[in-house]
């Protein structure tokens, strides 16, 4: 992800882990989710599963 010009040079707030531009961080999010997934919780999962089984969809397997 390319920054906007001048925001790496400012020195973040106490406790920040750094400067950002609005919506680099949700842009980071979304590329990091895009290649490695959404974690779900099992509990979700299973009710997930159970909604696709009971509509007569399979489910892909889980990485």
């Amino acid at each position: 992800m390319t920054r906007t010009r001048g925001t790496e040079e400012l020195s973040p707030a106490d406790g920040a882990d750094g400067v950002f531009y609005p919506g680099e961080r949700s842009a980071a999010t979304a590329a990091a989710r895009g290649e490695k997934g959404i974690a779900v919780a099992p509990k979700v999962w299973q009710q997930l599963t159970a909604a696709a089984a009971e509509a007569g969809i399979t489910v892909p397997t889980v990485l």
